[in-house]
């Protein structure tokens, strides 16, 4: 892209006029005021179009306004650190698992789970406020969000119940010399279910929170894919059936399907961490655009015909 302002997005092509005061260089900060969008920052070089791409959203007349803008903003954080805290606080316990049988360093884990128990809850409090954020959302939208939220209830007692009941009682999970019992991958797999149903049914709401980011809707920013959540849980379940097939195999077969079932569950696990941190950072980007409504054209630029009137 040049610096003249050639290449102009679609809703921009053709205007030229100047920016009003209070637009700031989107990369040092110097004020635009009076520039052309065809320019460049006078500070730093960037060109002004560039600004206007990342303040600026075509759409932002079509958005309805949040009921509670600064409630929805830290709701969405809370919601999205709240569970990428809690799925920390299990790799937590399972390398303390880890460090305790085969390098005999004591770890208790009590103190870990109950933060983590903890942060689920918040997490779901945070998912309260994206049931209905603003007006425009149908009815059959706003109620699957609410079913979404309330799902954290058996999510919660799970979470209580798998690591911080069930297994203090019984051996190490995928540590010690003995396979998790059928009752902990029957929790597991609730657990998994659990949780994709819940994301597919907040999952309308947060993306329309998301397109009021101009530059995340459109790709200019990257953002984590909900797809990739659904595939990295997908992973995981599939380990865990095969968990409960390999207990029909026996020989090579069984010792085959023992090792790949580990390795999916590691790596469904590990990835689907990965991705809510990923998430906790796409929430953390979209919290300005929460706080403010989405500037427009007519938001930024100076009124020629106010201009004139002056003269």
């Amino acid at each position: 892209m040049s610096a003249n302002g050639d290449n102009l997005p679609e809703w921009a092509a053709g205007l030229a006029p100047e920016f009003g005061r209070g637009m700031r260089c989107a990369q040092c900060g110097y004020e635009l005021g009076g520039l052309s969008i065809r320019g460049a920052c006078p500070e730093c070089g960037l060109p002004v179009r560039a600004t206007l791409l990342a303040a600026v959203d075509p759409r932002a007349s079509e958005l309805a306004p949040l009921f509670a803008p600064r409630l929805t903003a830290v709701g969405v954080l809370v919601w999205a650190w709240g569970a990428t805290v809690a799925a920390l606080s299990v790799w937590v316990t399972r390398l303390g698992d880890v460090a305790s049988r085969h390098f005999d360093i004591r770890f208790s884990s009590e103190g870990v789970l109950t933060a983590g128990l903890g942060a689920l809850v918040l997490s779901g409090i945070g998912a309260m406020t994206m049931i209905r954020p603003h007006r425009g959302l149908g009815a059959r939208q706003v109620r699957m969000a609410g079913l979404g939220v309330l799902l954290y209830l058996p999510l919660i007692a799970l979470f209580w119940f798998m690591h911080m009941r069930f297994d203090p009682r019984g051996v190490m999970p995928y540590v010690g010399s003995l396979e998790p019992s059928s009752t902990r991958i029957a929790l597991r797999l609730a657990t998994t279910l659990l949780i994709a149903a819940g994301f597919a049914l907040l999952w309308p709401n947060i993306s329309a929170l998301i397109a009021r980011s101009f530059l995340m809707r459109t790709g200019r920013v990257d953002t984590q894919p909900v797809s990739v959540l659904f595939l990295t849980l997908a992973t995981a379940t599939a380990g865990d059936a095969l968990d409960l097939t390999s207990r029909l195999a026996s020989g090579l077969a069984a010792d085959v399907l023992g090792v790949v079932k580990v390795v999916l569950i590691a790596v469904g696990s590990f990835l689907f961490t990965v991705a809510l941190v990923g998430l906790s950072f796409d929430a953390w980007r979209l919290r300005r655009v929460l706080l403010e409504h989405p500037l427009g054209l007519a938001d930024v630029l100076a009124e020629r015909s106010s201009e004139g009137g002056d003269e």
